[in-house]
């Protein structure tokens, strides 16, 4: 009973960091190019930073659904 939702809760807190991260990314990605800044490659290098945990987290969003997928019984799978 704790598995589904565990899942599907790992799942929605992992996508909605990746959607937040990817927005702080696209954010210091203008701020870097955009309007001229003196120091712009400290804004894209956090906007890699930002992008890299985004990708990380949709990842392991995708592992959390799958890695706690509901398992079989033995006894379901043997008799098929």
């Amino acid at each position: 009973m704790l598995r589904p939702i565990l899942r599907w809760l790992l799942f929605a807190l992992f996508v909605i960091g990746g959607l937040i991260f990817l927005e702080g990314a696209i954010g210091n990605a203008w701020t870097s190019d955009v309007p001229p800044r003196l120091h712009s490659e400290i804004y894209l290098q956090c906007a890699n930073t930002c992008l890299v945990i985004s990708i990380a987290m949709f990842v392991l969003s995708g592992l959390s659904v799958w890695l706690l997928k509901p398992k079989k019984n033995r006894r379901e799978s043997q008799d098929v």
